[in-house]
């Protein structure tokens, strides 16, 4: 069973990318990834489940925010409280999207939940990281060819995304 589960809330295209190569090289058995996705027509395409289940990341479950029973309302406290009825472990950490995690961040993670009292919330920000803007508005990624994380030389302009901040919160 894993320790911790990934609560991954997006309405935006792309991002995929960059929390899949993030994934790819954490240890599979410290967590659950539940991806709560409420872009448009994109559950239904199952190419991002493909491409996440593709690259051997433990999914737990992939759905819209929408709580049985509980209505119809969205919006980002419904997608976390539909991810925490789909989490099976006791710890949450809840992602932006078009968040990238570093290397160690899951065993990071792991020491500082083996370490941290009971009922504690720990929050944490990500770095910051330069990008071009997006060029398409793709499944998973709008930064054809390349993801977001690998941009990280020098550019003329930075691009800051509108409207959000990436920050990942555990529970």
């Amino acid at each position: 069973m894993p320790l911790f589960s990934l609560i991954y809330g997006t309405n935006r295209p792309g991002g995929f990318d960059l929390l899949i190569e993030s994934l790819k090289n954490q240890p599979r058995d410290l967590y659950e990834l539940i991806v709560v996705d409420n872009y448009p027509g994109r559950l239904e395409r199952s190419v991002v489940q493909d491409y996440i289940l593709r690259n051997n990341i433990p999914l737990r479950a992939y759905t819209h925010p929408i709580i049985p029973g509980a209505g119809l309302k969205t919006g980002m406290a419904r997608s976390f409280n539909t991810g925490v009825v789909y989490s099976t472990t006791d710890h949450i950490v809840i992602l932006n999207d078009y968040c990238w995690l570093p290397p160690g961040w899951a065993y990071q993670w792991n020491q500082t939940i083996q370490n941290a009292q009971a009922n504690s919330m720990i929050t944490a920000t990500a770095s910051l990281r330069m990008a071009s803007p997006p060029i398409e508005d793709g499944d998973i990624t709008i930064w054809p060819n390349t993801p977001l994380w690998w941009n990280i030389g020098p550019e003329i302009e930075l691009y800051t995304p509108k409207y959000f901040e990436t920050f990942h919160s555990y529970f």
